[in-house]
């Protein structure tokens, strides 16, 4: 006699597998898994490219501004790093945003305020207030009153994310159309050579044009795996050089302005590129940093002028590279060490340190 069994529903995942079958099988372990999934590697990895750089453009700001990193050198390296390390960030946020634009207002709002309003204020309270108490100390400009007017003026590193905010509202309202969020990117980046050079508005205005492209191409750029890609970042190294040429380098600000793009794309396009073509364990390294970015983003200038701080008030003889490479490290490693401990807490989130 043969028991009969009522059929299990085949359940079907995104990707149309049932799950009947796929529980048949053990998951991949992580860094297999990881590795068989190369396009989201390369994107970690780019992040990751990026976070290096901005933790190194503001070890190298702290330094000129303390006085301890002098000559034309530094600022013709300071000039060359901004025009395009911020554009990369914007374009790699505009390529993820694409996926919110379907979700309902209230939805999309409430994931906006947890990922980009809540560390926003979190960090800028917390940043602002000890910049405040070490005034004397810091090469920072803020104090205490700066703090009640972080709805309408970021601090410091945290426009970016003041930035981020109104372009995803702004994408939102537009419905994705890739057009029109193109369109309004290259009248910004022109009225941005119009107005306050370095203010908020400036930088707000210059970069929409990067989120608009990485919003626009998402799905290229992600896809995008050319079979000679050394030749790519070559080619746009090429490009930057030539760019290089007509950037106004006599001009305050001169990596904000029109003159400035052709530098911009091609710096970008050429870490995206770099990043595919490195090895294996570079990558990986690079794609665990991306995953990390946002605690790199929001505590990496705390982390490294603490250090920077120590070593002058303990008078530790250190030349300007010697303080370049100890900073970037610490500005990498701290954030990350941190964001590791409260993990282990359970208060990553608490502490906005994970999306």
């Amino acid at each position: 006699m043969i028991a009969c069994f009522p059929r299990r529903p085949s359940l079907k995942s995104e990707i149309g597998i049932p799950f009947t079958l796929q529980t048949r099988h053990k998951p991949s372990p992580p860094h297999i898994a990881d590795m068989a999934e190369p396009r989201t590697r390369w994107l970690d990895a780019a992040r990751g490219a990026g976070a290096v750089l901005v933790v190194v453009g503001h070890v190298e700001r702290g330094l000129t501004g303390a006085g301890l990193a002098e000559g034309e050198a530094f600022q013709r390296f300071d000039l060359a790093l901004y025009t395009f390390h911020m554009p990369l960030f914007f374009l790699l946020a505009g390529m993820n945003s694409g996926r919110s634009i379907d979700r309902s207002w209230l939805i999309l709002l409430r994931r906006k305020i947890v990922t980009i309003i809540y560390p926003y204020i979190l960090w800028s309270l917390v940043q602002g207030s000890v910049v405040a108490m070490m005034a004397k100390s810091t090469t920072g400009m803020h104090n205490w009153h700066d703090l009640l007017l972080i709805a309408w003026r970021p601090m410091a590193q945290f426009w970016f994310l003041y930035a981020l905010f109104v372009y995803a509202i702004g994408a939102a309202v537009l419905r994705g159309n890739a057009v029109l969020i193109l369109a309004i990117g290259m009248i910004a980046v022109v009225a941005a050579d119009h107005v306050d050079p370095g203010s908020p508005i400036d930088l707000g205005l210059h970069h929409t044009i990067f989120f608009g492209v990485g919003m626009a191409f998402s799905r290229r750029i992600i896809a995008w795996r050319p079979p000679r890609i050394l030749w790519v970042a070559g080619a746009a190294a090429a490009v930057w050089v030539l760019g290089w040429q007509i950037v106004p380098h006599g001009q305050r600000f001169a990596y904000l302005t029109v003159r400035a793009l052709p530098c911009a794309f091609a710096g970008s396009v050429c870490v995206m590129a770099a990043v595919q073509s490195v090895g294996v364990l570079p990558q990986t390294l690079l794609a665990w940093l991306g995953k990390r970015a946002m605690a790199i983003f929001v505590l990496h200038i705390l982390a490294a002028s603490g250090v920077r701080i120590g070593l002058v008030l303990a008078d530790v003889p250190l030349s300007a590279t010697q303080h370049m490479i100890l900073g970037t490290v610490c500005g990498l490693a701290l954030p990350c060490a941190v964001q590791t401990i409260a993990e282990r807490l359970g208060i990553a989130r608490v502490l906005a340190l994970k999306a």
